[in-house]
């Protein structure tokens, strides 16, 4: 048997280097601001079972009324002020207010004011894609 004197810490520094090295490129790829006729949005973080967006609805914009088969949703008022409507439900957020989209519920975000809505997203499910998108209206009055 060979003994290395190899400590924890620098085993741990080379797999953070590894890792580092395999998964910026990613990082920097999904940070990109992906444009959006309401706004536009950014990929934070993504893994192979949730994905963070960074989203922002511009003044009297919204996104389609649309729903998901394989992911839910959750979403955080970071700014602004955001109507919220998920199946036949109407709710208002504010800064730090909370609303989550369980999969196959019809869901839609408007933002009816003079300022940008920034809001987190957090999606959870197995298809975490543009692709799991069913759109039921699109309405991206100017």
């Amino acid at each position: 048997m060979i003994y290395m004197n190899i400590s924890m810490h620098r085993i741990q520094i080379i797999a953070n280097m590894f890792y580092m090295n395999k998964i910026l490129p990613i990082i920097k790829e999904e940070r990109r601001k992906v444009d959006r006729p309401w706004g536009y949005y950014n990929i934070l973080v993504k893994t192979s079972t949730y994905l963070i967006k960074k989203i922002v609805i511009l003044p009297k914009k919204s996104i389609s009324l649309q729903m998901h088969n394989y992911r839910s949703e959750h979403w955080i008022v970071l700014s602004g002020q955001a109507k919220i409507i998920i199946d036949n439900d109407e709710m208002h957020l504010e800064q730090s207010q909370s609303a989550f989209v369980p999969s196959k519920k019809k869901h839609k975000i408007t933002n009816d004011t003079l300022s940008p809505l920034i809001i987190i997203e957090t999606q959870l499910g197995s298809i975490l894609s543009e692709d799991d998108i069913i759109r039921y209206d699109v309405d991206y009055t100017e």
